[in-house]
């Protein structure tokens, strides 16, 4: 039988799958115009026979094969690789794999390099002092706040950081899904007074995604589920269980218990139920009463696996898109988006802030990347500078970053780095700090900013 990529044979059985040879996996994945290497085809085969203890449907195929192509666009699917380049970037990377190496293996991604400096300060016995600074997508941090006001919060364009009051409650079985699109008002608005509303609800924001849609990241947490995708899309149109990848761009994940679901729907409430969180290792993709998909957790694993990428460190120009600092009496919060490098616009800010009264031994930085779809190498080489720079910076003056995020931009036609730092609030120095803090750091001169630092 020749198969094809179309929803009217996607509930058919690939009769005897358990059973294929390699050459005839390789036949399959032809006429099914699979994405999947022979490695993930073999996955599958000895999953459906040993797990499953059945053939899969031609439509759960291809939603492998779907899932891979989405993962291998986002930022965290990339192991970043480089063995060449400007001198000074790599003496830079050499630091960062050593001090990975000292860590709990993983591989260097781009989420990893944001994290290492700080995670090795930390071991060193430099943790961060500000444990609840979050950053993140603008409606994303109006979605953490659970309803309540930030101890304090910046916003810079399409992303934010805050000092959240709220600690997240553990994720609870039997949870109900519900999903928030943006209506009229900016969408960041219209979260934070719904979550503000319901706050009595208990109400648990799980993810805000950008264009990845919401399963990569329900993929992500290690918990079973059901998703509906029956409030997604025109009662009788044919659906496969692929198109479940596009749902929940741009939206906001919510986790309910089951008894505050009446509740919203009587008064009106602006969310659409669309599954529930379980509690045994199952994952289920319907429409309405048709079951789509239905596997075990184990079958997903591979398909969000890092691969390698081999990439060069050339040096960027650095160019400041914006910079933003806010205070209240006892706190400092500041920060800069750049694109191509970062160092002379983190120092600068970092020089503003502590010359405002930031106190070193109690200042944590955090950082979100947003980059557009991977489609080769240069969406990486593009981010590598800014993130290295953010590194040394970070291991240099001994300033942990915590809680960093990678955040995929269909929009963006290249990366761009937002950093943000929240100081406690002292005495300023005198007037002579600025004018040597910013000659050290024209020159680069980390011994001198450190000792300008910490000498108050």
């Amino acid at each position: 039988m020749n198969y094809r990529k179309h929803s009217e044979i996607s509930h058919q059985t690939v009769l005897n799958f358990r059973f294929f040879d390699p050459a005839a996996l390789a036949t399959l994945g032809r006429d099914l115009t699979l994405s999947l290497s022979e490695g993930g085809l073999w996955w599958l085969r000895e999953h459906f026979r040993l797990c499953e203890q059945r053939d899969p449907t031609v439509g759960e195929l291809q939603f492998f094969s779907d899932l891979r192509d989405l993962w291998l666009t986002l930022p965290a699917s990339a192991e970043l690789q480089c063995n060449a380049g400007n001198e000074e970037l790599m003496r830079t990377l050499a630091d960062a794999y050593r001090m990975r190496a000292a860590l709990p293996s993983s591989p260097m991604t781009a989420d990893t390099l944001l994290s290492t400096a700080g995670q090795y300060l930390a071991r060193g016995g430099i943790p961060p002092y500000h444990k609840n600074l979050l950053c993140g997508s603008t409606h994303d941090m109006a979605a953490r706040a659970c309803g309540e006001n930030p101890t304090l919060a910046l916003d810079l364009g399409r992303v934010s950081a805050m000092l959240s009051k709220t600690a997240h409650t553990p994720l609870c079985d039997q949870s109900l899904l519900l999903l928030r699109h943006t209506g009229n008002a900016p969408f960041p608005l219209e979260v934070a007074r719904f979550l503000a509303a319901y706050r009595h609800l208990g109400l648990f924001a799980l993810t805000a995604p950008c264009g990845e849609g919401i399963l990569p990241h329900l993929l992500s947490l290690g918990h079973g589920f059901v998703l509906d995708l029956a409030p997604f899309f025109e009662v009788g149109e044919p659906l496969t269980p692929s198109a479940a990848l596009s749902v929940g761009k741009d939206a906001v994940l919510i986790a309910a218990h089951a008894a505050a679901v009446p509740y919203l729907m009587a008064n009106g409430a602006p969310v659409t139920p669309c599954g529930s969180l379980i509690s045994y290792p199952k994952i289920q993709i319907r429409s309405g009463p048709t079951v789509l998909l239905s596997l075990s957790t184990a079958a997903f694993a591979p398909f969000l696996s890092t691969r390698p990428l081999s990439i060069t460190a050339k040096k960027e120009s650095e160019t400041q898109i914006a910079s933003s600092v806010t205070a209240s009496d006892t706190l400092l919060m500041g920060g800069v988006c750049v694109k191509g490098g970062c160092m002379h616009s983190l120092l600068t800010l970092i020089g503003e802030l502590a010359a405002m009264g930031a106190d070193a031994g109690k200042t944590t930085l955090t950082a979100v990347l947003e980059m557009p779809p991977l489609s080769g190498t240069d969406q990486a080489e593009a981010a590598l500078p800014a993130l290295l720079e953010l590194h040394r910076v970070s291991a240099e003056l001994s300033l942990p970053c915590v809680a960093p995020r990678l955040l995929m931009r269909e929009e963006l036609a290249e990366p761009t780095l937002t950093v943000f730092a929240c100081a406690e609030r002292k005495s300023a120095p005198d007037g002579r700090f600025s004018a040597e803090w910013q000659a050290a750091a024209d020159a680069k001169d980390f011994a001198t900013m450190r000792r300008l630092l910490h000498a108050r």
